[in-house]
């Protein structure tokens, strides 16, 4: 593969970057061919060297995504993040997807507890109506709102520290992939 496939190719498959992050990308990889050739290489030597531009495409939409989940972490670009990592083969699927679905479902449930903590008294009113008993459990219920609440804090502050871990984690494996590859 020549120089100028090679980066067809890629650019292709970059699309979906804002153009000057793109051509930033670009001109890396063109620099690659240019010092290869001051070597003595020829472009089909070193396109071999760098793999083929669809997973280096890949790799750099993966580099993309954690960088940008890094400088915001929202659940938007967090999840973009994690889904470029799983795209890179079938061992992130197992090695990211797995993890992450176990770590998402301890806020998923947090939260829900929360939830039912701070609704418990229109539960209670539900079930047993206004009567001697609802306003004997008032504190009880007072307690249980108390609770969900800083339940419901605690968990959304939970929920900013898993983000950071994803991203570190994400990042760890996107080394890992790399370096695997070389």
């Amino acid at each position: 593969m020549t120089e100028n496939q090679y980066i067809s190719v890629l650019q292709q498959h970059l699309k979906d970057i804002p153009a000057h992050e793109q051509e930033e990308f670009i001109n890396d990889y063109k620099e690659h061919f240019v010092l290869g050739m001051e070597e003595g290489r020829s472009e089909e030597e070193i396109a071999d060297r760098l793999g083929p531009p669809e997973k280096t495409a890949k790799e750099i939409r993966a580099q993309y995504q954690l960088t940008a989940a890094e400088q915001k972490p929202t659940y938007k670009s967090v999840s973009k993040a994690v889904f470029a990592a799983v795209s890179l083969g079938l061992f992130n699927l197992i090695f990211i997807l797995g993890p992450l679905l176990a770590l998402i479902s301890i806020p998923i449930a947090l939260l829900i507890t929360a939830g039912t903590l701070v609704i418990s008294p229109l539960l209670l009113l539900i079930q047993e109506g206004i009567g001697q008993s609802y306003w004997n459990k008032g504190f009880l219920m007072i307690g249980y709102v108390g609770v969900g609440l800083l339940l419901g804090i605690g968990t959304m502050k939970l929920i900013q520290w898993m983000y950071s871990l994803i991203l570190r984690y994400v990042k760890f494996n996107l080394r890992m992939v790399r370096s695997e590859s070389k």
